[in-house]
């Protein structure tokens, strides 16, 4: 789960389940921001200092990924 969405702040990720890592990608694919091996299924990650826009988290763990979109919107 990702929220709010739309963001302003920060967003706040909740998984079932551990992840090798979670990374944040812009529209373009871009990775601007990840962190790997935290161990936390419960993670608020700052957005304040990125543009306005679309972007996607990416939670990867093995051979498996999810990918949730979100909005920057202030």
């Amino acid at each position: 789960t990702v929220y709010p969405n739309p963001a302003c702040a920060h967003i706040n990720l909740n998984y079932k389940q551990h992840f090798d890592e979670i990374y944040i990608s812009n529209i373009l694919g871009q990775k601007i921001f990840s962190v790997k091996n935290s161990g936390d299924l419960n993670i608020t990650i700052d957005i304040s200092k990125y543009s306005e826009g679309y972007y996607y988290v990416i939670a990867v763990n093995n051979n498996q990924s999810i990918t949730k979109p979100f909005v920057i919107n202030r």
